[in-house]
């Protein structure tokens, strides 16, 4: 009975403003699965959930809770010869929705806070982290009584030339708001914290 299934108003990515498909028959799965004391970690597949004239060869989300203060999540995605070839520029477009009623959203730079209107309390912080080539685009829907009801954030690359695209970005709502520097070493991109001389990483491959 959900009537927004589109991908537009999911937390989810879209390739050239493809919608994924919704046939609970196509081999879409969680691939990994691991826990420690101090994060989970798992990992999905949702390759056969673009259709074909999206151009899209595979793509997985990735989403570690990190000792219970962070949210990362790293979305991996590769085109086929369609997306690759037959194309001269593709879209992709990553969003997070929220409600416009109860927080405020600001962004600054790679930053974007969720605040609460009231007390003006910063309750969520987003990073991005990787790539920083992009647009930030929002919106807010609302109805026609000019009462809203969805806002949008989305990190928009309306051009994206590249045949595959790595999109890492970090949730925090924790005490601790320090910004994790980015490490890039030939297939690695990692998250790095500093934490009084000593250094914890998060790093996907």
């Amino acid at each position: 009975g959900y009537a927004r299934r589109s991908s537009w108003f999911q937390n989810v990515i879209q390739v050239n403003g493809a919608d994924f498909l919704t046939d609970p028959s196509l081999d879409v799965r969680i691939t990994a699965f691991h826990q420690e004391a101090d994060f989970i970690y798992a990992a999905a597949d949702a390759s056969a959930a673009f259709p074909r004239y999206a151009g899209v060869e595979s793509y997985t989300r990735h989403a570690l809770l990190y000792e219970d203060q962070w949210l990362i999540v790293f979305d991996s995605l590769e085109l086929n010869a369609l997306g690759r070839n037959e194309r001269s520029y593709n879209r992709f477009t990553w969003s997070a929705h929220s409600e416009p009623k109860s927080t405020e959203l600001r962004i600054s730079g790679t930053q974007a806070e969720w605040r609460n209107g009231a007390k003006n309390d910063t309750l969520l912080t987003l990073y991005l982290m990787e790539p920083v080539e992009t647009a930030w685009e929002r919106g807010v829907y609302q109805t026609t009584e000019n009462k809203p009801m969805l806002e949008a954030l989305r990190i928009v690359k309306p051009e994206w030339y590249t045949p595959d695209i790595h999109m890492l970005t970090a949730f925090t709502w924790g005490a601790h708001r320090e910004k994790p520097a980015v490490l890039k070493h030939e297939r690695l991109l990692a998250l790095v914290w500093d934490r009084e001389g000593q250094k914890k990483a998060v790093g996907f491959a």
